[in-house]
């Protein structure tokens, strides 16, 4: 069914949201166990792609879903392992942005650059440093750029 619906509505993304939401939902209905579950909303995710904003908007009817049928799609434990996966990224990026800036700067820039990035938690923020490590011409220059944010 869902290879089905993807076809039908591959240019229809709303269409295809409510049929997503749609599977899933008929799966919390048929009294299946957990991880039966979870392998078919892996699948249903596989075959239905969604564009992101309309993705997030689905997994907040899942929340939804899973509160009123005290199931969980995402378990707590996974939601915080994935919070924690995201967090020792972005600290590792920021490890290697320092290391950039050491090698093509100088410590003194790092060391100040170190505690202007400390609280930086997007990983957009820090892509726009990485360019700045390219873009600028010295260790001056790139620590005024990083004062705007």
């Amino acid at each position: 069914m869902a290879h089905l619906k993807a076809v039908e509505n591959k240019n229809k993304p709303q269409q295809l949201k409510a049929s997503k939401l749609g599977l899933m939902k008929g799966l919390y209905l048929r009294g299946l166990e957990r991880e039966q579950i979870l392998e078919l909303f892996r699948f249903i995710d596989w075959l239905m792609v969604l564009p992101v904003d309309l993705e997030n908007s689905l997994t907040i009817e899942l929340e939804k879903l899973e509160e009123e049928n005290q199931m969980n799609y995402v378990t707590s434990f996974e939601r915080k392992g994935i919070e924690q996966g995201i967090e020792q990224g972005i600290e590792q990026e920021k490890t290697l942005l320092l290391r950039q800036i050491r090698r093509r700067f100088d410590e003194k820039t790092s060391f100040k650059a170190q505690a202007k990035m400390s609280n930086i938690s997007s990983t957009d923020t820090l892509e726009i440093i990485g360019d700045w490590i390219i873009d600028c011409t010295d260790g001056v220059q790139f620590l005024t750029k990083l004062d705007t944010l």
